[in-house]
């Protein structure tokens, strides 16, 4: 669930750290729930807040920009830990350890196809593997000082799964555009 605040404007931000002060409410952030949002689904916080006209284009913008700044600070976090590239990623996942995959949206055939059969293997072995779809490996590359990457291996910890989280719901608000 996502926290969203009220302005003294009337404007609907996004409250990723959940840290904004004032009232708020919860956005489900479920790509069913997200898929249904629009202006008159906004219509509800108005007996609670006193909105402006309009919300749902800026709040999705500002949602958007908010989730790409997020992910852009938990990757700088965990860049020095994580396994960047495909040659690197294939040899961490021999590790017997549990693990995040970060692959770009737009990442080849072949590599997703090596990354799936390897995420198998693992899986057989009893070794938790978790895969999330990030942003394009352009932009992937741009917030790790690259040209391009499309594929990240991190541990699992709780910032790893905070950024599977952030790419998960960028990928909502990708969607629903």
């Amino acid at each position: 669930m996502l926290r969203i605040v009220v302005d003294g404007d009337g404007q609907l931000w996004p409250d990723l750290l959940r840290q904004a002060p004032g009232r708020g409410a919860y956005l489900c952030m479920q790509k069913a729930c997200w898929s249904k949002l629009s202006d008159k689904r906004f219509g509800a916080l108005k007996a609670k807040f006193d909105l402006a006209a309009g919300q749902w284009a800026p709040f999705r913008g500002r949602l958007h920009d908010a989730l790409r700044g997020r992910i852009r600070q938990l990757l700088s976090r965990l860049r020095s830990t994580a396994a960047i590239g495909r040659d690197a990623g294939m040899q961490h996942l021999w590790k017997n350890a549990p693990m995040l995959l970060l692959v770009a949206s737009d990442a080849g055939e072949a590599l997703v196809r090596q990354l799936r059969e390897a995420e198998a293997k693992r899986r057989q072995a009893g070794v938790d593997t978790r895969w999330c779809t990030a942003p394009a490996s352009g932009q992937l590359g741009e917030w790790l000082g690259r040209d391009k990457v499309s594929v990240l291996v991190l541990d699992a910890s709780p910032q790893a799964g905070k950024l599977e989280q952030a790419c998960a719901w960028l990928r909502c608000v990708n969607e629903a555009e």
